[in-house]
């Protein structure tokens, strides 16, 4: 205890022991603030009051850096447990939690509010040390290798946190860039007692950071910050609904649920057994339907509330990264979080994932992608009727209404189920209604945009067609969805605002679940159909109107529609180079030869004036002139003629029996893919090589396999980047096609025009310049390391005849480059 003279303004004292004496000594909760230069808390609301005995604890009303403060009566200052879940949580907000007896003479301070102090430097040379011969790791690391571009940019990356800077590094593949931004980080986040976040693209590099680059820099330094994952909150079990559901709900499901009653029952014989929550720990897979139904959901938590907040999932996995000072996210969960920041202004207090001070962007090439999606809106046909079919399906036989229909009829509760009698009904009808009008919506669709009904289609919304009549119908339908949805929700909002008013004990735990779920359920297609009501309405230049159209086989018609930025710069700059003490971006491949151009403008660097912006270029450390040779093949054909498809798959077949190392075949497109996987197929097969095909099995599988059985592998887009295969495992590559944008992309077409509005040459100002960073990350799959030998062959013979050819062939200055094919022995590298 502490006399509260310590903590609170005399002026706030008398005030707080006003508000307690007129409230007639009950508990009351207050939040507590100050100004910058005091270090007493002087200024004090009251926001809820109470019992004798409890209160409630509103976090919405308290922001980082205050101090909330409560009474005990019975002038016991010993915190309740009930006292230390809700600190906690306000705790992972940076805002601290007070106790007072009635008189306001002693507080019990359970957790002091977070502070802003000046950053404090660390010493570049400590981090430049540790990459010497004499240094840590030399001494930790087997087979050590003192890298000039590790140093240089481990220095720099201490430079921008030091200083606050926005730094932009290409580090060449065998750089050892994990290591150079993780140990200045570290030691930056532990002497300051700020918080790092990393985020990635791949669950590879998050997994390498994680199990070898993570635990090594630790090993590094003494006292080293804790580090965590941080996993998407659908990633968890909710202990509150697995339990509603086996206790209360698991006798409402009906024969059409016998699947998903089997999947959750053995979910929650799972977790109990295994104390854990987390779905990647999981034995088997659960299908979507049975996973969403007790997986933890923000608009389906009780927080605090919980009778199972000290052991869910989610929040030990949150309570674990609150004590850690680096956080491992994936860029998608970063960009959900910034986008959370952005609309609601809070950069201080936890959001998607706890608050944090700096980031470190790697893989950053795929900022742009990953901004355009996360600040996008969207709504789609079909997950229009998955929300409706959680609220009440379409034959009526399940959904969170029906589980509360069939709750009533078991207990008897004569009221409530009279008004259910009378509502379900219209609820049903107007749920027919819905459904009707998403798929007259879904079909006027295609056929005013997709009338030679494509399998899949993506069509941008551009100027011509909203001036068009050609969506007329289709905004009429819309329209029409409009209403029958506004008419469902009106009939679920009464349901809401009639069992918020139940208080049977005989269904309270039953109900509570039920509740939260069908509240969660009709904001949700409140917020679906939101993108709805401007459906191809008007022309906005800064947005980019576009349908996702898919044709199946049962030819059942589907569409998505989504509204996404024109430029995400703007947005990039407020949500996070602007906030942020220092950002630094960091990739193999973000220099064109261009002085780091082109990807300033497209991630909102260029002129940025607010603070200090460094690029740097490191260049990779292998000796490509020894260890590859690169082949551009004399070819009759070039890449949109019928015959090129034959040409690719012979020299697929000759390259595949050159030496014992697997091969990796890149494409540009599904079709030709296909086509050359038909023309290969026997060939290999007879030649014992395998074959494995995008589509076949997932992505990591089937690297997994090219690591273990070498071979051929033949991938589109997801294996330009991210697949680390060195040695044998890979050592020829193909680049069947230069990586240029697909024009009908409804994202490139808008920018492009865009561009050419302005002036601007959209080809080599934009298409060019995103081929070239493709091409760039293509090309490095192959040498991964010293050790690696391998042959790279690129089949465009436009990279040698067409004058921007020169542009990729700058990407390639080091390699040896050869025409002939078959190579002479003298020019194959050891393979």
């Amino acid at each position: 205890m502490v006399p509260v003279e310590r903590v609170l303004s005399q002026a706030a004292t008398e005030q707080l022991r006003s508000e307690i004496a007129a409230a007639g000594g009950a508990e009351i909760f207050a939040v507590l603030s100050r100004d910058p230069e005091s270090k007493l808390f002087d200024q004090l609301k009251v926001v809820a009051r109470g019992t004798g005995v409890e209160v409630p604890a509103i976090m919405s009303r308290a922001a980082w850096g205050e101090m909330t403060v409560h009474n005990h009566p019975n002038g016991v200052l010993r915190p309740s447990q009930a006292d230390m879940q809700v600190a906690s949580v306000f705790g992972e907000e940076g805002i601290g939690s007070m106790i007072v007896d009635n008189d306001v003479t002693h507080g019990y301070v359970i957790v002091e509010p977070s502070l802003e102090t000046e950053p404090v430097a660390i010493a570049t040379e400590q981090v430049t040390h540790v990459f010497t011969p004499e240094g840590a790791l030399s001494r930790n690391l087997d087979g050590f290798e003192a890298r000039d571009g590790q140093v240089e940019m481990a220095a720099a990356v201490a430079k921008a946190l030091n200083q606050g800077e926005l730094l932009t590094v290409e580090a060449g593949t065998g750089t050892g860039k994990s290591l150079a931004y993780l140990v200045p980080s570290m030691l930056w986040a532990q002497t300051n007692r700020k918080r790092v976040v990393i985020a990635t693209k791949t669950i590879a590099l998050q997994e390498q950071l994680l199990f070898k680059d993570i635990p090594l820099a630790r090993s590094l330094m003494s006292d080293p910050p804790h580090a965590a994952l941080i996993k998407g909150r659908s990633n968890y079990v909710c202990l509150r609904k697995l339990h509603d559901v086996m206790q209360h709900q698991i006798q409402l499901f009906n024969d059409h649920e016998k699947d998903d009653k089997r999947e959750i029952t053995e979910l929650a014989e799972w977790v109990s057994s295994h104390g854990v929550g987390d779905r990647s720990d999981l034995p088997f897979l659960p299908s979507h339907r049975a996973w969403e139904t007790i997986q933890s959901d923000a608009d389906m938590c009780l927080g605090a509330k919980c009778p199972h907040f000290q052991q869910s999932p989610f929040y030990v996995s949150r309570r674990q990264a609150a004590k850690a000072r680096i956080l491992i996210v994936n860029q998608a969960l970063l960009f959900a979080d910034l986008a959370v920041r952005q609309a609601t202004g809070n950069h201080k207090a936890a959001a998607v994932i706890p608050p944090y001070d700096a980031v470190v962007l790697d893989e950053a090439h795929s900022v742009e992608d990953i901004a355009t999606d996360h600040f996008a809106q969207k709504v789609s046909s079909f997950g229009l009727r998955m929300s409706l079919g959680k609220l009440i399906s379409a034959r009526g036989s399940s959904g969170v209404v029906v589980r509360l229909h069939e709750l009533m009829m078991r207990v008897g509760d004569r009221d409530m189920l009279e008004f259910m009698v009378s509502v379900v009904p219209q609820l049903r009808e107007h749920q027919e209604h819905m459904l009707q009008a998403i798929e007259a919506l879904s079909a006027e669709i295609h056929m005013a945009l997709n009338p030679d009904r494509h399998a899949r289609l993506e069509v941008w919304i551009n100027e011509q067609i909203l001036a068009s009549e050609s969506l007329h119908e289709a905004r009429a339908l819309a329209q029409d969805l409009m209403v029958a949805t506004n008419q469902l929700l009106t009939v679920a909002r009464r349901i809401r605002a009639k069992v918020s008013q139940i208080d049977d004990e005989r269904v309270e735990k039953t109900i509570e679940g039920l509740k939260v779920e069908l509240d969660a359920r009709i904001t949700r297609i409140e917020s679906a159909i939101h993108a709805v009501r401007d459906f191809a309405d008007r022309y906005d230049p800064n947005v980019i109107p576009w349908v996702q159209l898919k044709r199946f086989r049962s030819n059942r018609l589907e569409f998505e529609y989504k509204v996404s930025p024109l430029d995400v710069s703007g947005a990039l700059r407020e949500a996070l180079l602007k906030p942020y003490h220092s950002v630094v971006m960091t990739s193999a491949t973000l220099n064109l030869n261009d002085n780091f151009e082109f990807i300033s403008q497209r991630l909102g660097l260029m002129d940025f004036e607010e603070r200090k912006t460094r690029f740097l270029a490191v260049p990779s450390p292998f000796d490509y002139a020894s260890q590859a040779v690169f082949v551009v093949p004399k070819l009759d054909v070039g890449p949109d003629q019928h015959a090129f498809p034959n040409r690719v798959a012979d020299h697929v077949i000759e390259l595949a029996q050159m030496g014992t190392g697997g091969t990796l075949v890149l494409f540009t497109s599904y079709a030709l893919l296909h086509r050359v996987s038909g023309l290969v197929d026997g060939a290999l097969h007879r030649l014992g090589i395998p074959l494995l095909v995008q589509g076949q099995d997932h992505r990591t599988a089937l690297i997994q396999r090219l690591k273990d059985h070498r071979g051929v592998l033949l991938g589109t887009d997801s294996f330009w980047e991210g697949v680390d295969l060195p040695g044998l495992a890979l050592s020829k590559l193909v680049i069947t096609k230069l990586p240029f944008p697909q024009v009908n992309d409804p994202i490139f077409a808008a920018r492009s025009e865009a561009l050419q509005k302005q002036g601007q040459r959209a080809f080599s100002t934009y298409a060019l310049p995103l081929a070239v960073l493709k091409f760039k990350q293509g090309v490095g799959r192959l040498i991964r390391s010293r050790r690696d030998r391998g042959i790279l062959m690129v089949m465009d013979r436009r990279l040698l005849e067409k004058s921007y050819g020169g542009r990729f062939l700058q990407q390639l200055a080091n390699y040896p480059m050869s025409r002939d094919w078959p190579l002479h022995a003298d020019e194959l590298p050891p393979l």
